[in-house]
């Protein structure tokens, strides 16, 4: 719901379709252009500007939708982002002070200082790289098993077990960012309020004890990086074990099918079978960062729905359009 929330945010339908539709073809123009490479090397016996001409115009088309893709991509997130900046910003301006009783100020420093930076940068960002990236890890993936069918049956597990792994991981990572955020919010307040009772904190000589507890509660918002840099080892491995089980696959079927398989096409096969470690690395990471930073939309539409004190203007309470007509 987000995720949908944060898409409807675009205010353009048009502009989701377009998207999605330069992503589509700048990888298809990729898969085309790797094809090509191949039936250059194949056929060509020398210089043949031909072929590099119809490279080059490939190269030209995938470069352009990729340029397209994130163009639109970065309008649309900035749109979004403003829209839910100026709804927390007014869900603020009206709150009642009840709410600024019982809400920590460094819980809303928060919202409109790291929240706000996920959801102008981090968001857009890291959502067009997991598109884009999990678009190439399926043409890679397709690429091989074109060449090479049977290898196609290493990669439906190996597929399988990416996602039950990126599920387990991102469980881990969303839970770990969560408790960041709420581990962070003490620091601003904390430093907030130290600035205002600064002349008591001289008077009294708490200085050295403020800087004691204020250490301690950075080592308690440390510890959150230092649990997502070890589950991110902890991907790390797996990944790489489903992306050398690719490479073995593939290597055995150019061996298997040598006879009947050409060196070019064994070349492209292997060339993008050692590329899928680092593709499944990547997809995963920003799939986790995207989905992550989402958190911070989350957090945001909770101010959205802060009960807001009286209108400006009440109709039945106005007084008379000739209003003071005595005294």
């Amino acid at each position: 719901s987000v995720v949908k929330k944060y898409f409807n945010g675009f205010q353009n339908p048009t502009a989701l379709v377009v998207m999605f539709f330069f992503f589509l073809a700048a990888e298809i123009f990729r898969d085309l252009t790797a094809f090509w490479t191949t039936t250059w090397t194949s056929e060509s016996k020398g210089p043949n500007y031909n072929y590099l001409g119809i490279y080059a115009l490939l190269s030209t088309f995938q470069v352009m939708c990729i340029l397209g893709d994130q163009l639109t991509f970065a309008v649309c997130s900035i749109v979004a982002a403003r829209i839910f900046h100026s709804k927390m910003l007014k869900a603020i301006l009206r709150a009642p002070m009840s709410f600024f009783h019982s809400t920590p100020l460094g819980r809303i420093l928060n919202r409109f200082t790291k929240d706000t930076l996920d959801i102008d940068q981090a968001i857009g960002f890291q959502t067009a790289l997991f598109i884009q990236t999990l678009l190439m890890l399926l043409g890679t993936i397709f690429i091989i098993s074109y060449n090479t069918p049977s290898t196609f049956i290493v990669a439906l597990p190996v597929l399988f077990l990416f996602f039950k792994t990126y599920i387990f991981y991102q469980n881990t990572s969303r839970e770990i960012k969560r408790l960041d955020a709420i581990t962070r919010s003490p620091l601003y307040a904390y430093f907030s309020q130290s600035l205002n009772g600064l002349s008591s904190i001289r008077a009294y000589r708490s200085g050295k004890r403020l800087c004691n507890e204020y250490s301690d509660k950075i080592d308690v918002n440390m510890r959150m990086d230092l649990a997502q840099f070890s589950s991110q080892q902890w991907l790390t491995v797996r990944l790489s074990s489903m992306g050398a089980l690719c490479v073995l696959a593939s290597c055995l079927s150019c061996v298997v099918f040598r006879d009947t398989l050409a060196g070019d096409v064994a070349g492209l096969n292997l060339s993008f079978a050692l590329a899928v470690t680092g593709i499944l690395n990547y997809c995963v990471r920003t799939g986790s960062l995207a989905e992550n930073s989402f958190n911070a939309i989350e957090r945001v539409q909770h101010y959205h729905k802060i009960k807001a004190e009286a209108p400006l203007i009440i109709e039945h309470e106005r007084p008379k359009p000739d209003w003071p007509n005595n005294g």
